[in-house]
């Protein structure tokens, strides 16, 4: 909004034989879009990415890396050893990556409590989810909302 009254006002000062000012006019944006092609966990081989969007399929209650392997049709070590080499680390921190991402996503733009985060995420106790992200992200959920939520009201 304010890029479009600001570029009005500036037009109109140089209709009317204004110069235009020396130093830019920065305007603060309001946001970022997240969109799929910000994805932060981007994946370069056909079996990690398969294997993420397994995971992303099933975040409430995820294949065991066993389970994984054997849904994509390969053993266990072919799995880390493509993921070492693709990523850089192990499914297991694919899978708490995802969640962490999912979780940030829900806190920021959903009314659900971290309870129902947590157990929609497939974490077998909210005190385990809120000491898993509290480690990760510096803050509890919580506050995480706090700073980083769309102001959603309950």
């Amino acid at each position: 909004e304010n890029v479009g009254y600001e570029g009005a006002k500036l037009l109109a000062s140089l209709m009317n034989g204004e110069k235009p000012p020396q130093e830019a006019i920065l305007i603060a944006p309001k946001g970022i879009a997240e969109r799929a092609s910000t994805d932060t966990l981007a994946v370069p081989s056909t079996l990690t990415r398969e294997a993420r969007d397994i995971y992303l399929k099933n975040l409430s209650n995820p294949p065991s890396t066993e389970m994984l392997a054997a849904e994509l049709g390969v053993s266990r070590a072919t799995l880390d050893r493509a993921f070492a080499a693709d990523i850089g680390f192990s499914p297991a921190k694919m899978l708490s990556r995802l969640r962490l991402d999912e979780s940030k996503r829900l806190l920021k733009h959903s009314k659900l409590t971290v309870s129902e985060i947590a157990y929609s995420l497939g974490y077998c106790n909210s005190a385990y989810f809120v000491n898993t992200f509290k480690k990760e992200m510096g803050v509890s959920p919580r506050k995480w909302r706090g700073i980083f939520s769309d102001n959603i009201k309950k």
